[in-house]
Formats: C-alpha cells, sequence, structure tokens
C-alpha cells in the first residue's frame, strides 16, 4: 500500500512542476492576450468569458497571460537565485569542511549571521538596500539561500572524510580534486538536489511576498504576487483575481515539496 502511495505523490509532484514550467516557457505561446494591456470596457470579466479563460483584473487585463508570464518571473527568479546560491555555498562549504579551522570558522560566522535572521525579513532589508525590483530580489534570495547550502555541504563533507573510501583514497595519493570530484561530489548530489527542490518552492514564496509587500516585482510586469496584491482589494467584487494565483502558488510550492520528498526516498532507499 504504501509503495502505490509513494507512486502517486511522485506523479502528483512532477504534473505540478511540470505544468508550472510549461506555463513558464511556453508562456508567449499559450497566452491568450498581453499581460499588461489594459481593456477599460472589460474590466472584471468571469473566468470562461471567450477570449478570456481566467477573466480579466480591475483593469481589463487578461488574467490568464498574467499568469503565464508570472509564472515565467516566479520560476525565473527562483532559478536565478537558487542555482547561483548552489553553486557558491557548495564551493564555501567544501573550503569549510576541507580548509583549516581558521578558514572554517571565517567562513561559519558570516553564514551563521545569516541563517539567525527571519528568511524573508532579511529579504526585505536586502531588498531595500539594492532598491526594488527583479535584480534586488533575486540577489536578495541569493544571499539568504548561500549559507544554507554552506552548511549543508559543510556538514556532510565532513562526514565523508570519515568514510573508508576517502581515507583510502587519500592513503594512495589521489589529488584532492581528484579525490572531490570523484568522491565527495557525487555523494554530495542526492544532498543537493533535494535541498535545492525545498529552496525553489521556500524561493517562490519569498518573490510572492516581496512582491505582494510592494517590494519585489513592478509594475506593469506580472508575477504572481503582484497579481495577488493587485486583487486584495477586489476579493468581495472578483474573488477569482485572489483564488487563482493564490492556487498556482500553492499548487507549485506543493509539487516541489513532493518532489523533494520523492527524491529523499529514492536516495535513501539506495
Amino acid at each position: 500500500m504504501e509503495r502505490p502511495l509513494a507512486r502517486v505523490r511522485d506523479l502528483v509532484g512532477l504534473l505540478l512542476v511540470g505544468m508550472a514550467f510549461t506555463a513558464a516557457l511556453g508562456a508567449p505561446f499559450l497566452s491568450t492576450a498581453s499581460p499588461t494591456a489594459q481593456r477599460l470596457d472589460a474590466r472584471f470579466e468571469t473566468p470562461g468569458t471567450p477570449g478570456s479563460p481566467f477573466g480579466t483584473d480591475d483593469l481589463g487585463r487578461d488574467l490568464f497571460s498574467r499568469m503565464l508570464f508570472g509564472a515565467r518571473v516566479s520560476l525565473g527568479v527562483a532559478a536565478f537565485a537558487v542555482l547561483p546560491a548552489m553553486l557558491l555555498g557548495t564551493v564555501l562549504g567544501l573550503i569549510a569542511a576541507f580548509g583549516s579551522r581558521l578558514r572554517e570558522e571565517l567562513l561559519l560566522l558570516p553564514a551563521d549571521a545569516v541563517l539567525s535572521f527571519p528568511t524573508v525579513l532579511l529579504a526585505v532589508a536586502v531588498v531595500a538596500v539594492f532598491s526594488y525590483g527583479m535584480f534586488s530580489v533575486t540577489l536578495s534570495i541569493a544571499i539568504v539561500f548561500t549559507p544554507v547550502y554552506l552548511r549543508l555541504v559543510r556538514a556532510e563533507a565532513r562526514a565523508l572524510r570519515e568514510t573508508e573510501y576517502f581515507q583510502s583514497s587519500r592513503a594512495l595519493g589521489s589529488p584532492w580534486r581528484r579525490t572531490l570530484v570523484l568522491h565527495v561530489l557525487p555523494a554530495l548530489g542526492p544532498r543537493l538536489v533535494v535541498q535545492t527542490a525545498v529552496l525553489f518552492a521556500l524561493a517562490i514564496v519569498i518573490e510572492s511576498s516581496l512582491s505582494y509587500l510592494g517590494l519585489g516585482i513592478q509594475p506593469p510586469q506580472p508575477s504572481w504576487g503582484l497579481i495577488l496584491r493587485d486583487a486584495r482589494n477586489y476579493m468581495a467584487v472578483a474573488p477569482w483575481l485572489s483564488i487563482l494565483p493564490g492556487l498556482a502558488i500553492a499548487a507549485t510550492v506543493l509539487g516541489f515539496n513532493l518532489l523533494a520528498d520523492s527524491i529523499s526516498d529514492r536516495w535513501s532507499r539506495r
């Protein structure tokens, strides 16, 4: 019984993440109208209206198109924040794990300082320093996530140092670079993939939160958080303006978390 449920979980996770990336990559081809074009004579059209499958907002903009291009923005911010954070955090984590004690402490001190702040609050502070916009949001998320990878890689690499195959490789005179590439990085791979899936979900939440607060993506560029912000005053008149982007955020975050659970389970069974 447990395996069929796990297969359903895996399928749902892949389906939700696949739908999000399909929407993001296919936005120019799937959209029914310009995401920024205003039609004041077509305000608050309900979902199912011909030409506007998700209806329109208070300015007559097509909600379906805005959500498609919003997926591109939200996933793009997540990708350009998480992946550089993973690369930098991995390098710094390996330096901390295999370097001197002083070097380790010098790397861990600022990492612990960053991790001591609430995630969204620190992101808000970084955005306030670098002004609003996509670059600032991406940079703030990358700064927040880099210490997470640093801590993870350092802990895992220090554990790998005590394994027999690592000690044997070093005893045979294998260079550090060869040992890291052939033994350490492959062992770290599954952990990094799981952490990346989790942080992708968190990055989408942070970007949506910042945009909702008016500190992230700025009009007229659409994002899921900005769509929610624009809809907050019209929940009684046009509830679909809040429900649909809220469901998109929830479904995408759920998909990445299910995918992370799936990868973690498969790796733990090996």
